[in-house]
């Protein structure tokens, strides 16, 4: 961890917002997610309009769901959005995950609960789009082709995405001393290596 912190410091602090309140952010899509039935948005170089906070990056989940994922914001394309700020816990008994080291680690310092977007451009990162749709179409495809369990394995392993990865098989990979195979494909740039 503490590698990992030389190489990757903990920039900044939280904005001087109160927690909860209802707040502004303008910033670059880096990456778009749909885990434990949210989307959420993680934002890059963002600012907020009632903050005189530095640039950083944030998680957002949103209140509304599009019609198709695809239909999100492209990843680099400019976003305005409103929701309620909030940090992330500590953790409050020795051994815990600490959530709120985690994402400090990744420069994220805070998240926006209940996201509402206001407005986004149309210019974005036209490569990492395009290999952003690649994925989601051979994550289809494996679905279709392949149950529940076998397709999860296959996404861990070759895009790096757990999320359809059961427990019992993530446990099972770990007690036999082979849960690196789910993790090789899953290094990502610090930026995109969200929990």
């Amino acid at each position: 961890m503490m590698v990992l912190m030389k190489l990757h410091p903990i920039r900044g602090n939280p904005p001087d917002i109160p927690e909860g309140s209802s707040v502004t952010i303008t910033g670059y899509v880096d990456d778009r997610q749909y885990k434990n039935d949210s989307y959420i948005l993680i934002l890059k170089d963002a600012y907020s309009q009632e903050s005189s906070h530095s640039r950083d990056s944030l998680l957002v989940y949103l209140e509304n769901e599009p019609p198709h994922f695809k239909k999100f914001p492209a990843i680099g394309s400019r976003l305005t959005v409103r929701g309620k700020m909030s940090l992330f816990p500590e953790a409050t008994n020795p051994g815990q995950f600490d959530l709120k080291n985690h994402y400090h680690i990744r420069g994220i310092h805070y998240r926006l609960f209940h996201g509402d977007i206001l407005s986004y451009g149309k210019k974005h990162d036209i490569l990492r789009e395009q290999l952003f749709r690649l994925r989601l179409r051979i994550e289809e495809v494996y679905d279709s082709l392949l149950p529940g369990d076998d397709s999860g394995v296959l996404k861990a392993m070759i895009l790096g995405d757990r999320t359809d990865l059961d427990l019992d098989i993530k446990t099972l990979y770990r007690k036999s001393g082979i849960a690196h195979a789910l993790a090789i494909s899953g290094v990502k740039t610090p930026s995109l290596s969200y929990g």
